[in-house]
C-alpha cells in the first residue's frame, strides 16, 4: 500500500545523498583509522510487471528489453556512484590507505531461467515463467555476485575458481595481517588454498527453503519437500537440461549436503536484540515485517496459487 512505498522511500535514499553523507563521515574521522559500510540501493526497481498499463499488450520480448534497458541504466548508476566515492576519498586524503571492497548481496535473474518446478502467479512472471528479480531461484544469475578487493598494497590478479561472500571477512583480516580465529567460516583468497571452494546458498520458499552447493562443475539445489535440480555447469552453463535421474550424482550431492548442514548446526547461534530504531530501517526496506506471521506472509503470499497447481 501507500504508507508501506512511504516506509521504502524514506530509506531508500538516493546515491547521491549517501555519498553526501561518506563526505561528512570522513571530515568527522578526520583522518583517523575507520571502518565504513556503504549500501547503494539505486539498482533496486520493481520490474515493469504484468499488470503495467499498457504493457501486457507489447510482445513478450519487448517487455522483456524494457526491463533489463531500465536495470542497465541503474547498474551505470551505480557505477557512477562508485566512482564519485573514490573521488571524494581522493579529496579528502584517505584514498590511499583505503582498503575497498566492493560487492553485491545477490545478483539479479533478467529472464535467463524459467522456474523448472514452480507456476507463480505474481506480476513480474511473465507468460513463459521467466522474470526479471531475485529471491525465486538459486540459478546463477542469482548468487552471482561481483567481488573487488581494492588497496595500494595489493597486486592484480584475477582469480577464476568459485570463491564466496564468506571469504571476504577471512580475507580482510589477511589483509590486515591479523590471524583468522580458528571458529571462523571461509578462506584467505590470497593466501590460503582456494582450489575446489564449494559454495552454499538458500532462499525461503512456499516448498521448503530452498539450498544449493554450487561445485566447479556442478551445481545441486533442493529442498526439505523433494524439490531436487542438478546441472552440469561446465557443459551446461544456462542451467537448462536436469540431471536430477542421475542417481549417481543424487546420492553424491545428498551425501554432500548432509555433510554440509551438519557442519552448520554445530555453530552456536548468539541471539541479540536488534535496536527500534534498525528495525524500523529494516522493516521499511521490506527485509523484516511487525511480526513473523507478516514476514510468512510476505514471502510466502504469492506462491498460494502456484502450491495448488502443483497437488
Amino acid at each position: 500500500g501507500i504508507m508501506s512505498r512511504l516506509k521504502v522511500l524514506k530509506y531508500l535514499r538516493s546515491d547521491y545523498k549517501i555519498n553526501k553523507d561518506v563526505k561528512k563521515f570522513l571530515r568527522k574521522v578526520g583522518g583517523k583509522n575507520f571502518f565504513m559500510f556503504v549500501n547503494y540501493a539505486g539498482v533496486h526497481e520493481k520490474p515493469l510487471g504484468n499488470k503495467a498499463k499498457n504493457l501486457k499488450e507489447l510482445p513478450i520480448e519487448d517487455r522483456k528489453e524494457r526491463n533489463i534497458r531500465r536495470f542497465r541504466n541503474r547498474q551505470v548508476n551505480a557505477e557512477e556512484a562508485i566512482n564519485n566515492l573514490i573521488k571524494i576519498l581522493k579529496k579528502e586524503n584517505s584514498f590511499e590507505n583505503t582498503l575497498l571492497v566492493i560487492t553485491s548481496d545477490h545478483g539479479e535473474s533478467l529472464y535467463e531461467n524459467a522456474s523448472q518446478e514452480f507456476q507463480i502467479d505474481y506480476d513480474i512472471f511473465l507468460e513463459d515463467n521467466t522474470y526479471k528479480g531475485h529471491g525465486f531461484s538459486l540459478y546463477d544469475p542469482e548468487i552471482n555476485v561481483p567481488l573487488i578487493f581494492y588497496w595500494k598494497g595489493l597486486k592484480h590478479q584475477l582469480i577464476r575458481e568459485t570463491v564466496r561472500t564468506v571469504d571476504i571477512y577471512p580475507t580482510i583480516l589477511g589483509i590486515l595481517g591479523i590471524r583468522k580465529p580458528k571458529y571462523l567460516d571461509g578462506v584467505d583468497l590470497f593466501n590460503d588454498n582456494i582450489s575446489g571452494l564449494e559454495s552454499y546458498s538458500e532462499i525461503p520458499y512456499i516448498n521448503g527453503d530452498l539450498k544449493c552447493i554450487r561445485t566447479n562443475k556442478h551445481k545441486f539445489i533442493w529442498s526439505d519437500r523433494g524439490h531436487l535440480e542438478i546441472y552440469d555447469i561446465i557443459n551446461d552453463p544456462l542451467e537448462k537440461l536436469n540431471l536430477k535421474n542421475d542417481t549417481k550424482l543424487v546420492n553424491f550431492f545428498k551425501n554432500k549436503s548432509m555433510n554440509m548442514l551438519a557442519h552448520f548446526s554445530q555453530k552456536p547461534i548468539e541471539k541479540t536484540e536488534i535496536p527500534e530504531e534498525v528495525k524500523k530501517e529494516l522493516i521499511g526496506l521490506g527485509y523484516m515485517k511487525d511480526d513473523w506471521h507478516e514476514t510468512k506472509k510476505y514471502y510466502y503470499g504469492f506462491t498460494r496459487w502456484s502450491s495448488s497447481r502443483q497437488n
